[in-house]
């Protein structure tokens, strides 16, 4: 080991620089700049690592060049950990009062690197301050998706060994107070080459040290920075050894050999209240005559269709839909992933369709938990239940399966790519949703919203990453395998929110979901989370408080999005359910450590306690679970009356033959018909900007207004021979409609089997009628 200048100096901060063949990338600038920045009495120590190239020269160099800049050789590669563990034992030698080290390529950028040693100089109480990239308060990380992920997935497992949480272990941007706990740490050779700051980190706490995490505001990779990807994971291996060292020097029970054990109970654990949740789901879909949301017959039949005949780009049983052909596939993402994995070989669609309930409340939910612990939201699983259960209309959101399920699970990652401004993340996720459907509705406010709190509390306006995103969706859209016809559905089915004929009224003939929500509606869906929001945002307007750009979006976002319901109706709803659930815990984040007293009462109170009004809010959502055990009713069709309506009409219905039905039920007729062919399409409002006149002719016989049922209805709807109603009416236009079917001439009750059509009662599984037009 040689030594340049600066022997003697004794300096107040030390930073240790470790190079291994760092020719190209060692700049004298940037660390004459760092050295500056260090204030007086800094000093840099340049390792040279047994490089092969001109690193040596240029070290010397440097070294020269000033007194505040020393060298030390080392005469054979040993590693970055041994680099280290030598220049930071000769700055220890020389009595520096503070000990750091960085990267050669200066990732972290000098300023950084000085404001890690300047929350360490000014925090008394701490021994070690580290960077940390992976923050929600970190900025401008510039890093491969692959790094970044590795990155995440390392330091999880470093808190397992170090017995705590840490955000970024493997941060090359780390100051040190020199205490005898860092000598003794440096006394030993480290086990790992490239693991060793979670080696440092754990014999410093494992006496006592304390540390604090301080997120950059900058860090760009460079080209051929750090070690590789498969170094990076043969180092997650070490930490098994590295965990037994720390154990011995904790005094610890246990050995290295559990470590993998614990970890995995570890987050087994965390996740119990989630797995209890999902529990009480399953147990709730498997009540005898539990209500199955009719949407879910079409999303596993086409999956189902996928899974058997493989590509369908023309969805070709759909020809004959007023949608048109071919017909766009809009949930084409859900239907690939349901069909990939979680469609059951199973005959019984009703077995079928809860299990698969089942699983994609379970992967909504982990992607909420993952969400709420990368944003170090603590209590991250009890949130996510509280996202959850504290809204009737959320409950409902997650026991079904509708197009905006797989979106649900996707979310979280899209309010993350916008929270942090990664725009290559959100122009990757844009591009997935695009084939999700539902989240057309909601990226403009929500992109809105998070710009919104950039422009309040930052004064700048960002825009970068939205547009990304939109760019993203974009691509997706005209890359479609529908398109350009995936595009001008989206067009009007949006159209259809807003535009609706002044004679129709929600849960007449169009659907429930579009009715403007009613008081205790309002109550049950939105009123949890904007009371929580509310109570936060007092503590907030304290005059000291002053919120995080991203905690300030999260407000207006809550507050934006709880508008929606009295615009466009119970399913916006149903949006704010889910964008709450995300943004409430990001609220609270900030102010969960503090708490608060009230005048004259002689207690303390957590900010943490107004949550315990969700569950106070929670009794108004339990008869909604009451509500799905139908058992007995005739207004909501089981999975077996479905079934049997189905085999009826396929026995019933000439090939190529249509069957004319009220809406509600499409979802059974288009999984179970004949040839799948079904007259409305989709959304009924098409049927009415598409063709008016078939419109009318639909409209009329659904509210009992065609006066001979047996000349019109072939007339109008392609020869169509069979007709569907419930049995019991739910409203005015049923009863008369069933009423003029049992009058009119040419119509028949019949029943089917076998192949053959006969006269019968016309009732199925108890909720339908099926009368045959057999003429005049």
């Amino acid at each position: 080991m040689s030594e340049g200048k600066g022997k003697e100096r004794r300096p107040a901060a030390a930073l240790i620089i470790p190079c291994r063949n760092e020719e190209k990338r060692l700049s004298e600038s940037k660390t004459f700049e760092c050295l500056k920045l260090l204030g007086s009495g800094g000093h840099i120590i340049l390792v040279d690592d047994g490089s092969t190239d001109g690193t040596a020269r240029l070290i010397k160099k440097i070294a020269d060049s000033s007194p505040a800049v020393s060298s030390v050789s080392l005469p054979e590669n040993r590693g970055k950990a041994e680099a280290v563990r030598a220049g930071m034992t000769e700055a220890a030698e020389r009595g520096a009062k503070f000990i750091g080290f960085c990267d050669a390529d200066f990732a972290a950028p000098p300023e950084e690197v000085a404001r890690v040693f300047g929350e360490l100089e000014k925090n008394p109480d701490a021994d070690i301050a580290i960077g940390t990239r992976n923050s929600p308060k970190s900025t401008n990380i510039k890093r491969a998706p692959a790094r970044r992920l590795l990155s995440r997935v390392f330091s999880l497992a470093a808190s397992f060994a170090l017995k705590r949480r840490v955000s970024d272990s493997q941060c090359g941007a780390k100051f040190f107070k020199n205490t005898p706990a860092l000598k003794k740490a440096l006394s030993e050779p480290f086990i790992s080459r490239w693991g060793f700051d979670v080696e440092i980190l754990g014999r410093i706490e494992a006496a006592g040290g304390k540390t604090v995490e301080v997120p950059l505001k900058g860090w760009v990779e460079k080209p051929q920075s750090g070690i590789g990807v498969g170094a990076m994971a043969e180092t997650l291996f070490d930490l098994r050894d590295i965990n037994g060292d720390l154990l011995r020097r904790r005094a610890d029970e246990g050995s290295k050999t559990g470590f993998v054990a614990e970890a995995l109970l570890t987050v087994f654990v965390r996740m119990i209240p989630i797995y209890i949740l999902t529990y009480v789901l399953a147990k709730v879909l498997f009540w005898e005559g539990y209500w199955v949301n009719p949407d879910a017959y079409y999303h596993l039949g086409v999956a189902n269709a996928y899974k058997e005949l493989g590509w369908l780009p023309d969805f070709p049983w759909l020809k004959y839909t007023v949608i048109g052909d071919p017909f766009p596939n809009v949930y084409l993402l859900q239907h690939l992933f349901l069909a990939v994995v979680f469609v059951p070989d199973s005959p019984d669609p009703q077995f079928a369709i809860k299990t698969t309930v089942v699983a994609m409340a379970f992967l909504q939910m982990l992607s909420f938990y993952l969400f709420h612990r990368k944003w170090g939201i603590s209590n991250a699983a009890l949130w996510t239940i509280i996202g959850i259960t504290a809204s009737s209309n959320m409950i409902w959101h997650t026991i079904a399966l509708k197009g905006i399920t797989s979106f649900s699970i996707m979310f979280p990652w899209i309010v993350d790519a916008l929270w942090s401004n990664s725009g290559r993340r959100a122009f990757i996720i844009g591009w997935a949703s695009a084939y999700t459907y539902v989240g057309f509705i909601i990226l403009g406010p929500l992109a809105a919203c998070r710009a919104a709190g950039h422009l309040i509390f930052d004064g700048k306006l960002r825009l970068k990453t939205p547009l990304l995103l939109f760019g993203g969706v974009a691509a997706g859209m005209i890359l479609s395998p529908f398109f350009p016809d995936h595009l001008s559905h989206i067009y009007r089915e949006l159209h259809t929110i807003f535009e609706r004929p002044n004679f129709i009224k929600a849960g007449d003939f169009f659907g429930l979901e579009w009715q403007i929500p009613s008081r205790l509606q309002l109550q049950q869906f939105i009123g949890p989370m904007i009371l929580c929001t509310l109570a936060a945002t007092l503590f907030h307007m304290r005059p000291a408080a002053r919120p995080h750009n991203t905690t300030a979006a999260a407000f207006i976002t809550v507050f934006v999005f709880a508008l929606f319901p009295f615009f466009g109706g119970i399913k916006f709803a149903q949006t704010f359910s889910v964008v709450s659930a995300l943004m409430v815990p990001l609220i609270y984040r900030d102010i969960s450590k503090f708490s608060i007293r009230i005048p004259k009462i002689p207690i303390r109170i957590k900010p943490f306690v107004p949550i315990a009004f969700v569950f106070v809010f929670f009794v108004f959502s339990l008869p909604f679970i009451k509500v799905r055990q139908i058992k007995g009713r005739v207004d909501s069709p089981t999975p077996r009356a479905y079934s049997g309506l189905a085999n009826t009409i396929r026995s019933l219905t000439a090939k190529g033959k249509v069957v004319v039905a009220p809406w509600d039920d499409f979802p059974g007729l288009f999984y179970f018909n004949r040839d799948n062919y079904y007259i409305s399409g989709m959304n009924n409002l098409f049927l009415f900007k598409g063709d008016s006149h078939r419109f009318t002719a639909y409209y009329q016989f659904y509210k009992g207004g065609i006066t001979n049922p047996a000349q019109s209805i072939p007339a109008e709807f392609d020869g169509a021979d069979l007709l569907v109603v419930r049995r019991t009416p739910r409203n005015e236009g049923e009863a008369a409609t069933l009423k003029l079917l049992d009058t009119a001439p040419g119509l028949v009750r019949v029943t089917g089997g076998n192949g053959r059509v006969r006269p019968g009662n016309g009732f199925v599984d108890g909720f339908w009628q099926v009368y045959k037009i057999v003429g005049q």
